[in-house]
């Protein structure tokens, strides 16, 4: 299989967004790292959170146009507010607009680049309670995250899944990985597995970290219009979170260039 055959199959998998993906696979491909089989696996995956990703846009289109609709209804009343940045809905394909929400400017964080995935493991390890299942093969993973050794850390924490794919702990562990393959800049590899977080454990109380994590990683490839649509999802659909703020700060440097 020749450079053309690999780029070509992967665009046509994710789209012109997606050419940095296809890319990068295609460079694991040809310098020997993975297999044809893998590839395309990895292919797949990939083509399947784009296109979760282009029914999320859907959804925040027919969100926008129920913003638009109440800001009608409120010119016709005569009735007007100040605006503040507090929630941002999309625009045509990535530009933003922000709710109408009465309230002061607030002045947004800067992002937080790639950080080591050490300290908050740690205050996990102790926080962990020792009553759930392999509980002990979690504590030596997560301690391989805190001393910053992913490359140990990943496959004890996939071990740990395969074993323990549903307990308490199951989110954590596969939002670990991603955090790894994050903090090691192999963002392709951490998109995919932020968003089994989402996929795997919707009700966990890893899915806004997770969600805000993709995003970053969308940005990172320079893909910015994913990028957008994972931020605005996480903004409007988990407004309590407090990766909110950054998923906001981000929007806001995004929309700068």
């Amino acid at each position: 299989m020749n450079v053309a055959t690999i780029a070509n199959e992967g665009q046509a998998a994710v789209g012109v967004g997606g050419r940095s993906l296809a890319a990068a696979a295609a460079v694991l491909v040809l310098g020997g790292c993975a297999t044809r089989d893998q590839y395309l696996q990895l292919r797949d995956e990939i083509y399947q959170v784009r296109r979760v990703l282009a029914d999320t846009r859907s959804d925040l289109q027919a969100q926008q146009r129920e913003l638009q609709a109440i800001r009608g209804e409120l010119e016709s009343a005569g009735r007007r507010t100040t605006l503040r940045r507090t929630d941002v809905a999309p625009g045509p394909l990535g530009e933003d607009t922000v709710a109408a929400v009465p309230g002061a400017d607030v002045a947004l964080p800067p992002p937080v680049p790639p950080q080591p995935p050490g300290g908050e493991a740690g205050r996990e390890i102790a926080r962990l309670g020792g009553d759930q299942p392999g509980e002990d093969e979690y504590r030596t993973a997560l301690a391989l995250v805190e001393q910053q050794n992913c490359t140990e850390a990943v496959p004890r924490l996939r071990s740990y899944l395969r074993k323990y794919p549903d307990t308490p702990l199951s989110d954590n562990a596969q939002y670990w990985i991603g955090e790894c393959y994050y903090a090691q800049r192999d963002f392709n590899n951490a998109i995919l597995a932020f968003y089994d977080v989402t996929r795997r454990y919707p009700k966990g109380d890893r899915v806004c970290a997770a969600m805000l994590k993709q995003g970053l990683a969308f940005a990172e490839l320079g893909d910015a219009a994913d990028a957008r649509i994972v931020l605005e999802r996480l903004i409007h659909s988990h407004p309590e979170c407090e990766e909110v703020n950054q998923a906001r700060a981000t929007l806001s440097a995004l929309e700068r260039g």
